[in-house]
């Protein structure tokens, strides 16, 4: 079994060219493969009502996931077509 990358939620503020300050959240991945940490995402503090701990409640085996396996709610995303509530973990 392959050692897991860990996951790394940082807050804080960043300034624009504008000297505007704007509160962020970031989500940094630490790959065990090579040590370095990479950005996955950055949003605005105050529309980040996600960043929660979810576990899958069945098996999505097109995409390698397993029931139970626990990850972190990014954001979510709507159907073009008006299906059903797509999620990024």
């Amino acid at each position: 079994m392959l050692p897991m990358n860990t996951e790394h939620r940082v807050e804080g503020k960043i300034i624009g060219v504008n000297e505007i300050n704007l509160s962020v959240i970031t989500i940094w991945l630490k790959r065990t493969i090579d040590d370095k940490f990479q950005l996955i995402t950055l949003k605005k503090k105050e529309k980040c009502l996600n960043y929660k701990r979810v576990s899958l409640n069945r098996e999505l085996p097109e995409y390698q996931l397993k029931k139970g396996e626990v990850d972190t709610l990014i954001d979510t995303v709507t159907h073009p077509n008006g299906g059903e509530l797509g999620y990024v973990l």
